[in-house]
């Protein structure tokens, strides 16, 4: 956690002051075994998971903010390796109330390849969110497996509540636990997100051809322990600005680091800081999107994001799972929008 920090401190001063905010704290509730995550466009996010191994197993919630918008679901079990038939065999959920009464059942047939895989299984919103808020524990079976696995359900009718008052749906007709009389369209609209324009892609083009002096300066002063010759990764942003990550193993540290810096056509430093040491960031010139992440052997994590315009980053998505679902639920966002 404190080296996802330091990283996201070098990205902030590579991408300059004026062009980088820090996004908002995503507003995360996780209590117990559930996790609620709601974006500033009031789309949210529920995952309710076991206690001891969230990631094994999970039930998956979400709904955008819009007025008339649907909730979806899906439950998602990680594989566990067990065999299966050659002909395959059925994933079934069942919501169960305390008294053992069976609130909600549905099953698909899964192929012994989807069991090497995370399975996944899309189920009707509505039906799942009623048996939910009454049931006891949610059961996930599986051809093949010894056992079940479990997923407690208790405070479900808060949660689903808390997404209600967060959307502003509270009293309205289509909420999810506290409906009435109130017609969807008295919900206020969509706050405006934040515009981030994106550039027209770079031709990347001679990159080859370019002798990064720069870069290798910094492998050296950094001193690095390996030979980055064949080993770096050169990304044109824009004519002018060439980004360049590469590796730097040193002995003091297990950590793959590397470094990333910008140059000029000539392979010269750019105005501007760096260059900088990390772990964790990623460009990828089709989306020309810069990202910085983190995670854990379980699968929690962090992840931002910034989208190039020209001239500079601009944050634009942050993500983030401390409950350790495979599929990060969306804290923040800016509309991405193509120049022209």
């Amino acid at each position: 956690m404190r080296k996802a920090a330091i990283m996201g401190l070098a990205l902030c001063a590579l991408l300059g002051g004026a062009a980088f905010a820090p996004p908002p704290a995503p507003d995360a509730a996780h209590e117990g075994a559930w996790e609620v995550t709601c974006d500033n466009a009031r789309t949210c996010s529920v995952s309710v998971g076991g206690l001891k191994f969230p990631e094994a197993a999970y039930l998956r919630i979400e709904r955008a903010g819009a007025r008339n918008a649907a909730p979806s679901a899906a439950v998602v079990a990680a594989s566990r390796g067990y065999p299966m038939p050659p002909a395959g065999g059925v994933m079934t959920l069942q919501v169960v109330d305390a008294a053992g009464a069976t609130l909600f059942t549905r099953s698909r047939r899964v192929t012994a390849v989807q069991a090497r895989q995370d399975m996944a299984m899309t189920l009707p919103a509505w039906p799942l969110i009623r048996a939910m808020t009454r049931g006891d524990h949610a059961r996930i079976s599986i051809t093949g497996e010894p056992g079940a696995r479990d997923i407690r359900l208790g405070g479900a009718w808060w949660t689903f509540d808390r997404v209600d008052v967060d959307q502003q749906r509270f009293g309205v007709s289509n909420a999810m636990v506290v409906s009435g009389k109130r017609r969807p369209d008295t919900i206020p609209a969509l706050p405006r997100l934040p515009v981030v324009y994106r550039a027209s892609p770079a031709p990347q083009g001679g990159l080859a051809g370019i002798a990064p002096t720069a870069v290798l300066a910094a492998h050296r002063e950094r001193k690095c322990a390996d030979d980055p010759t064949g080993h770096l990764q050169a990304y044109r942003l824009s004519w002018g600005r060439i980004l360049w990550f590469a590796p730097c193993h040193r002995a003091a540290s297990l950590d793959p680091y590397r470094i990333f810096m910008l140059t000029d056509e000539r392979g010269r430093k750019a105005p501007g800081p760096g260059p900088f040491l990390e772990d964790g960031a990623r460009y990828d010139p089709a989306t020309r999107t810069l990202s910085h992440g983190w995670h854990d052997e379980k699968g929690c994590g962090e992840l931002r994001e910034w989208v190039w315009d020209g001239q500079v980053f601009h944050f634009s998505r942050a993500a983030a799972s401390f409950r350790c679902v495979r599929d990060w639920p969306t804290g923040w966002r800016a509309r991405v929008v193509d120049r022209r």
